[in-house]
C-alpha cells in the first residue's frame, strides 16, 4: 500500500489543507476529546536542557500519534521500547492499560501488560489483566495462547501445554491453526523437549507443503542440532537456504513503481542539498537488487543486512528478530532485530567516515 510521491496541483492543495495548523489543532482536539489524553511523568535523559527537549518531543510525538490512531499497534510498541530504554516501568504499564481500553478485543495489549507484571513477580496484577481478557474475550482462540504464556511464566508447564493445545482446537481457520501449532512447538523448544517440538514441526512440514515453511525448517534445524542429529540439522539448514534463494530470485529486481519513484525522488532531494545518501537493504534480502535499482544515482554507501540476520535467525529462530513476515522472508523487527539493523548502519557510516 505504498503511496506514490506526487507533486500535482491537487496533491499539493490537499497536503496544504491537511497541514494548516488550525486544521491540525482541531483534529488533535477532537481526538483528545474522544480518546482522552494519558500523561506520563517525563524522565530527563540528562541534565542538559537541550537533551531534555529532545526526549520530551519524541515522547510527545508518539503519544500524539497514539491518540490520533489508537488502533495502530506499532506506535504503542515504539513508545514501549523507548520507556524500556530509559527504565520507566510505570509508564510502560500505563501505556498498555490505555491500549487495553482502546483495543479491548485485541490480544497484544493483554499479552504485553501481563508479561510485564509476571516478570516483576506481581502475579495479582497479572491475573487482573488476564481476568479482564477472559471477561471481554471469552470466545477468542488467542486468549488460550496468552493464558498459556501466563502459566509457562509461572512454571506450570502442564497447564501451559493444555492452554496452547486448546488454542489449536479453537483456531477458526487454517492460518490460525498453523500459527497455534508453531506456538506450541516453540513452547516445547523453550522447555527443552526437542522431541515433541520436532514431531510438531515435521507434521507441519508434511501437512502444509504449499505454505512458507521458513519457521518450520528453522525450528527443525534447531531441534535436530540439540538432539545431536547433525546431518538432519544440515539438511534443513540447506532447505532454508533454498527458500531464501528462491525468495531472492522471485523478488530480485521486483520493486513496485511507487517504491522506485519515491526512492529516486529521495536521492534527488539529498543530492540537491549536497548531503550523503546511505541506502539500507531489508534484513534477509540480497543487496544486489537495491544497487541495481539505484545504479544511476549518487549513493555514498549501501548497508547489507542479509548475512548478519540470516546467521542470527539460523541460531535463535525467526521470531527472535521479527514480529511478523510482511516481507515474505523478513518482517518488522523485534528490539533485538532493530539493534542488529542499527549496528549494521552505524558500521557503514563509520567505515565511510574513516575512508574505508
Amino acid at each position: 500500500d505504498t503511496i506514490l510521491y506526487s507533486e500535482t496541483a491537487m496533491d499539493n492543495l490537499r497536503l496544504f489543507g491537511e497541514n494548516i495548523r488550525v486544521v491540525k489543532f482541531f483534529k488533535l482536539a477532537f481526538c483528545y476529546a474522544r480518546h482522552g489524553y494519558f500523561s506520563f511523568k517525563a524522565s530527563l535523559a540528562s541534565g542538559e536542557k537541550k537533551e531534555a527537549i529532545k526526549v520530551n518531543n519524541y515522547e510527545r510525538a508518539l503519544i500524539n500519534e497514539i491518540i490520533f490512531s489508537p488502533k495502530f499497534t506499532a506506535n504503542y510498541l515504539e513508545l514501549n521500547n523507548y520507556y524500556e530504554s530509559i527504565n520507566m516501568p510505570s509508564s510502560r504499564k500505563n501505556l498498555f492499560w490505555y491500549a487495553i481500553m482502546a483495543n479491548p478485543k485485541k490480544d497484544w495489549p493483554y499479552d504485553f501488560l501481563g508479561m510485564i507484571y509476571l516478570r516483576e513477580g506481581n502475579t495479582a496484577k497479572a491475573d487482573e489483566v488476564y481476568s479482564r481478557a477472559i471477561r471481554l474475550n471469552s470466545k477468542k482462540h488467542w486468549l488460550n495462547r496468552i493464558l498459556g504464556k501466563r502459566y509457562e511464566q509461572s512454571g506450570d508447564f502442564n497447564e501451559a501445554k493444555r492452554m496452547y493445545q486448546k488454542s489449536i482446537e479453537l483456531a477458526p481457520n487454517e492460518a490460525d491453526i498453523f500459527g497455534a501449532h508453531i506456538v506450541l512447538a516453540r513452547f516445547y523448544q523453550r522447555i527443552k523437549d526437542f522431541e515433541q517440538a520436532k514431531t510438531i514441526y515435521l507434521d507441519l512440514a508434511d501437512k502444509y507443503k504449499t505454505r512458507d515453511l521458513t519457521e518450520v525448517f528453522t525450528g527443525l534445524a534447531a531441534c535436530f542440532r540439540n538432539l545431536g542429529e547433525i546431518d538432519r540439522a544440515i539438511e534443513y539448514e540447506e532447505k532454508l537456504k533454498s527458500i531464501s534463494k528462491k525468495a531472492e530470485e522471485d523478488l530480485q529486481f521486483e520493486y513496485f513503481r511507487p517504491t522506485r519513484v519515491n526512492y529516486f525522488k529521495l536521492a534527488d532531494i539529498v543530492k540537491l542539498f549536497r548531503m550523503k545518501l546511505i541506502c539500507v537493504q531489508y534484513p534477509m534480502r540480497e543487496l544486489k537488487p537495491l544497487k541495481e535499482m539505484l545504479r544511476e544515482k549518487e549513493v555514498w554507501g549501501f548497508v547489507d543486512n542479509q548475512a548478519s540476520f540470516m546467521e542470527k535467525v539460523k541460531k535463535e529462530g525467526f521470531s527472535a528478530y521479527f514480529t511478523d513476515k510482511f516481507g515474505g522472508n523478513f518482517g518488522h523487527c523485534t528490539p533485538e532485530g532493530y539493534r542488529i539493523l542499527a549496528e549494521n548502519v552505524g558500521k557503514v557510516i563509520l567505515d565511510k567516515l574513516a575512508g574505508k
